[in-house]
């Protein structure tokens, strides 16, 4: 970042964008290495001692943007969180879907990048009262067990990509 600013202050816009994008590059590593930690653990039962677990923090938060397409087909798509190596196809959730309080077990599907289980997401959507245009939230609170709930409002409004 030293050298971005220094690069900044000279004006060298080619070193600037060779700068940000190893920066980027960076970034994508750590997150994919997160998600290589975190696999590790759900394949093994180890208890990696991450940044996110030390806090009491989630050990991981996906925000989704529901689509009218995802309501009335009951899914939910993870492609963005895919793509960013945050979850993985072949990963078994254990859900407790918020508010009714309902336990369910899916897989997270390489074909089309969504969760297996439909009814249970159906229902979820019936029961949180989600419509297109809002965002839910799916938070590892275990390694393997996840809440679903509908965001309120504030957390990631806008920024689903977290």
């Amino acid at each position: 970042m030293q050298r971005i600013k220094r690069a900044t202050d000279a004006m060298e816009i080619k070193e600037i964008q060779r700068l940000t994008a190893v920066a980027l590059e960076f970034e994508s590593m750590k997150e994919q290495l997160a998600a290589i930690e975190r696999r590790f653990q759900t394949l093994t039962g180890a208890k990696l001692q991450t940044e996110e677990t030390r806090h009491g923090a989630p050990i991981r938060q996906l925000a989704i943007d529901v689509t009218s397409g995802m309501i009335s087909q009951s899914l939910l798509t993870l492609t963005e969180h895919m793509r960013r190596g945050k979850i993985l196809a072949g990963e078994k959730l254990l859900i407790e879907a918020l508010p009714s309080g309902d336990l369910f077990e899916t897989e997270v599907l390489a074909s089309g990048n969504k969760l297996q289980e439909r009814g249970a997401i159906a229902k979820f959507y019936r029961d949180a009262q989600v419509e297109q245009g809002d965002i839910v939230i799916l938070s590892e609170t275990k390694p393997g067990q996840w809440q679903l709930k509908k965001d309120s409002g504030s957390s990631y409004q806008n920024n689903a990509s977290l």
